[in-house]
This record gives C-alpha cells, sequence and structure tokens, in this order.
C-alpha cells in the first residue's frame, strides 16, 4: 500500500515540476509569459472596470512598420517637418496620436537582436524561435526532416482559420520575404523562396512560394505584395527551375469556404480596375521581387506598383465585403523602412514610413469601433542621433564632424573618411549616411521598439512587453486558442456576475419569492458550485491518502509493540 501512495505522490510532484520547468522552446513557457502579463492588466482596477464595458474586437488591423525603431521614428519625424516647413520639427506622425502605446522586446530564442524572421514568428505566433527560421520550433535543424513535429500550427492564422474568421496580409516586399511568410510557411529557413535557392540545397523543405498553395495560406482573403520571380519559371524570368507557374497553380485551387472565385492581379492596370466583390479571395503580386522605393517612384513621377496605402485601402474593402464573416485579422507591413535602413539611406526610409504613416491614416477612417488597430515594429535598426546640431540646419546634416544621423554599421562607412560631407551632398535622396563600421547591409538594433493601439481593448498593448506578448493579445482577442483562457470566457464570467449581482438585488427589495431565491440559489451560482464541488473532491482525496499513510503507521508501530502470547513457543 505504502508502494502505491508513495509513486502517486511521486507522479503529482513529477508533474508539477515538469510544468514549472517548461523550456522557453515550447508555446506553454510563452503562453505563461503572456498569460501573467495580460491578467495583470485585465485583474487591475482600472482594467477591471474597462473590460465590464468594452465590446470586445471582432477585427484586428496589425501594422508592422519593418526595421521602424525608436531613433528611426523620431529622424524621420524631423525631416518630414523639415521638407514641409513646420516650425515644430516633432509635431508626430498621425500613428503617434493613438491613445495607448507601449515597448516590446525584440530578442530571438537564440540573439540578442533578432533578424525579420524570428522578429514576425514572435509577432504572428506568440512564441520565440531561432534566427532566420519560419514556422520551424527551435532544435530541429535546416533539413526539414522531422516532419510535422518540427511544425509550428499554432500562429494566429492557422486558429483564425480553424474558428473561421478571415486573415490577409499586405506589404511592400516579396510575400514570400520574412515578415508575410511567418504568416503562413512551415518549417523552412527564411531564404527558402523558390525551389532552386541556394538554401533548398540537400534539402526536402517545401518552398515557401508553393506553401501559398497549402494551409493556411490557401484559405487567406488577402495576399498583396511582391514577388513574381519566386513564383514563375525560368522560361518567362522567374527564379523557379521547375517550370512551375504557383500564380496560375492558385487560380485553380478550390476557393475558400466562404468565397466564391479567386482573383489574381499581376499588374498596377489590373489593381486600378479592380473592384472589390462579394466572397472572392484575392492575390495581388505587382513586382519581379521587392517594391521600388516610394523615392525613386516620385522622381520618375510616376508608378510602377501600387502605394502601399492604396493596397491596405484595398484589403479591408476586400475584408468588409464578407457579410457573414466572424471577423477579420490583417497585417499590412511597411517593409521598405527596413531595406532603405540597410544602406543607410534615410532619405529613402522617411519617405517609406510617410507613406507607412499614410496607410495608417486612410485605413483608420474606414473601420469603425469593432476594429482594433495595432502599430508595431519587427526590430530596430542600429542608428542614432548624436551632436548639438541647430534645429536651422536640416537633421542629415552634420554638427562638425559628427553626422546628426549616424549608423553603427553599413556601407555608409565608405572609405572610412566621409565626416566632411557638404549640406549639398546630404540632400542628395540616395545620399547614405556615414557608419561606423562597413558591411554591405546594416545590422540591426536589439533596443525595444514602439507599440501603438487604437480601438476595443488597446489599454491591453501598454507598458513594456516582449513581442510574443502581441500575438498571445490578438488570440486572446479573438477566441482563437482552444487551450487558452479568452475575451469569450471573460465576458462569460462578467454576464454570469452581473446576472448574480441583479438577482441579489432583487433579493435584497424582497420582490423575490422563495421559488425564485431557490432557482437563483441553484441556476446562477454554477461556477462559484462547480469551484467548491472540486475543493471538496480535492480534500477528500487528501484526506483517503492522509488516512490511508496514517493507517500503514499505525500496523507497523502494533507490530513493532505487541508481546509475544505465552502459546508462541
Amino acid at each position: 500500500m505504502r508502494t502505491v501512495v508513495w509513486h502517486v505522490l511521486h507522479l503529482l510532484l513529477l508533474a508539477v515540476l515538469t510544468e514549472s520547468q517548461a523550456g522557453q522552446e515550447s508555446i506553454e513557457y510563452w503562453n505563461e509569459v503572456g498569460r501573467k502579463c495580460l491578467e495583470s492588466k485585465i485583474n487591475s482596477d482600472v482594467g477591471a472596470i474597462l473590460a465590464e464595458k468594452q465590446t470586445p474586437p471582432k477585427n484586428v488591423i496589425l501594422f508592422i512598420g519593418d526595421g521602424m525603431g525608436i531613433a528611426t521614428i523620431t529622424a524621420a519625424r524631423v525631416a518630414r517637418n523639415q521638407k514641409n516647413g513646420n516650425t515644430d520639427v516633432n509635431k508626430p506622425f498621425f500613428f503617434e496620436t493613438f491613445p495607448f502605446s507601449g515597448l516590446s522586446k525584440t530578442a530571438s530564442f537564440d540573439t540578442h537582436t533578432t533578424d525579420s524572421a524570428a522578429a514576425a514568428v514572435a509577432l504572428m505566433c506568440g512564441r520565440k524561435v531561432e534566427q532566420n527560421t519560419l514556422g520551424r520550433l527551435p532544435g530541429f535543424g535546416n533539413k526539414c526532416e522531422f516532419g510535422e513535429k518540427a511544425k509550428i500550427k499554432d500562429g494566429i492564422a492557422d486558429l483564425a482559420i480553424d474558428k473561421g474568421v478571415d486573415v490577409g496580409f499586405v506589404t511592400t516586399s516579396s510575400i514570400t520575404d520574412a515578415t508575410p511568410g511567418a504568416m503562413y510557411a512551415k518549417d523552412v529557413h527564411r531564404r527558402m523562396e523558390f525551389d532552386s535557392a541556394p538554401f533548398m540545397n540537400a534539402t526536402n523543405c517545401d518552398d515557401i512560394a508553393t506553401q501559398i498553395l497549402s494551409h493556411p495560406a490557401d484559405k487567406f482573403k488577402v495576399m498583396m505584395g511582391g514577388g513574381h520571380a519566386q513564383f514563375l519559371p525560368n522560361a518567362v524570368g522567374g527564379n523557379r527551375t521547375d517550370n512551375r507557374s504557383i500564380e496560375e497553380e492558385w487560380t485553380h485551387l478550390r476557393p475558400m469556404q466562404k468565397a466564391q472565385s479567386r482573383v489574381l492581379l499581376t499588374g498596377t492596370e489590373d489593381f486600378v480596375r479592380h473592384t472589390p466583390e462579394d466572397d472572392q479571395q484575392l492575390l495581388g503580386i505587382f513586382a519581379p521581387l521587392h517594391f521600388p522605393y516610394r523615392v525613386d517612384e516620385n522622381l520618375r513621377n510616376s508608378s510602377s506598383v501600387p502605394r502601399l496605402s492604396e493596397m491596405a485601402v484595398k484589403a479591408v474593402q476586400v475584408m468588409n465585403k464578407q457579410s457573414d464573416s466572424r471577423g477579420y485579422f490583417l497585417m499590412i507591413e511597411g517593409a521598405n523602412i527596413d531595406k532603405a535602413q540597410h544602406k543607410n539611406r534615410f532619405h529613402l526610409a522617411t519617405e517609406e514610413l510617410n507613406e507607412f504613416d499614410r496607410a495608417i491614416e486612410q485605413v483608420t477612417q474606414m473601420v469603425g469601433d469593432d476594429t482594433l488597430i495595432i502599430i508595431t515594429a519587427d526590430h530596430a535598426h542600429a542608428l542614432t542621433i548624436p551632436g548639438y546640431l541647430n534645429k536651422s540646419h536640416s537633421i542629415f546634416e552634420r554638427d562638425g564632424n559628427v553626422s546628426q544621423i549616424f549608423f553603427a554599421t553599413g556601407p555608409g562607412y565608405g572609405d572610412g573618411n566621409r565626416t566632411l560631407y557638404s549640406p549639398e551632398e546630404s540632400e542628395d535622396p540616395h545620399f547614405a549616411q556615414p557608419a561606423s563600421f562597413f558591411f554591405t547591409d546594416a545590422r540591426h538594433g536589439g533596443e525595444d521598439v514602439g507599440i501603438w493601439a487604437k480601438g476595443p481593448y488597446a489599454w491591453l498593448f501598454t507598458g513594456t512587453m516582449e513581442n510574443t506578448q502581441i500575438a498571445y493579445n490578438i488570440k486572446y482577442l479573438l477566441c482563437l486558442d482552444n487551450k487558452e483562457r479568452s475575451i469569450c470566457d471573460l465576458r462569460k464570467s462578467i454576464a454570469s456576475k452581473k446576472k448574480n449581482e441583479d438577482a441579489e438585488k432583487l433579493m435584497s427589495t424582497g420582490k423575490a419569492s422563495p421559488q425564485e431565491q431557490s432557482i437563483h440559489i441553484l441556476n446562477t451560482d454554477l461556477p462559484i458550485r462547480g469551484t467548491m464541488i472540486a475543493l471538496i473532491v480535492i480534500t477528500c482525496l487528501l484526506a483517503v491518502l492522509v488516512a490511508i499513510l496514517l493507517i500503514v503507521l499505525l500496523r507497523s508501530t502494533f507490530r513493532g509493540t505487541v508481546k509475544p502470547s505465552e502459546n508462541s513457543a
């Protein structure tokens, strides 16, 4: 008997220890982090009041300014105001006027400073992964040899599709790039964008482009960006050596359950002519790879691709056309903010951030009170604003030998002696700000990035949090994860509490009959009664275990103290 008891106790102890020692490679670890952070806000005095009065969002729109660190925003804000002739050089961007803001920590699973892939997975899935990986759990290598068990299947997009919530994204990069790829790609290195990509050698991985044909991307309502080359064969100017046209194959897929047709747009003329209709899935690919910079489009006085703001508006129009939708999750990325900074070209980055802000403003004007809008960045750049340059000078100039906009790394290093550039040189749209160390592409920065939020439950996105918290909060607010508590559970609890309070008020006034009071006791305290029953059962079990242990100990003691009888020779 003692063996059985100790075995049971050992199993209970082991379960507790295993739960408490869950490592950072597990979703349980990050869910626990997310749960504690969210509950601290929900259970606060202010949070309890707001949660009781607010209706949860039906839709969530997540804007990601790739590489949009705090210093990037500050420098671009000043540059924009100076260009526009504003006397207040710190007049905020539109998104900076949102009522709630916070900070997001950006480190990846294995590095202090993240790349875009690991950062995007954190934002889209709520867990940290290894640098340069998409849809792959930590510790599974680079060859896709572990099958389904290496794949992340609990991202926002996966869970939303299963719940009937529409999903879409818009980007100015290739739609196979790191940030959009984090929404759907499984078990790949971020550079596995097409079948003959160098990273595909000696692996059995499915390239990212082909994965738009399978779950969950085959059920996305909107996908817009660049990347024709990754989807088309060599014969027509693409990168593929398997002679497949993934774009054409996508059009022949059966439409998702709530859609009647698939629409493919491949150029600006298609985009302009397109009118959003009910029940359609939209794939728009408008550039060979990434979009050209807005500065270059403006200098040519022409548009070879749609603007980010135009795509964002059309995406919301398509999302809103679904009459029986349970809501939607839409991600909109300003990818070229990052790409310009990789080349230290801050004029380009400023104009990309302006367009990003324009998209946010136009979308905000389109949506109603049922939509939560979140603005953040996946990571920062190693950019600083040193010196004491007078405000009468352009921020692109220098204070003596100190450049007012200065990168830690990148091609702006030149020959190492670029500190004496002239004001005229610094106004060239393609001018590269100086850098301390030479790299073909500037390295990212590892500091926290900003979060701005507007709409129902936007107050959850305040304070300093992990980037995984953003995904956790979105899952919570859209009631996506059956393994975690959600806003749906909270609303039921609030409704039950209110019902109890109303019934108690009714009884306290003496208007309730004895029969009504009995019904109230039986029917309105179910959560409390359930908890009490559970506690009683647990107490009984513990009492039985204690009784068994006492019996075993008493029997052992009795055997050791009883005297032998006279007949026991």
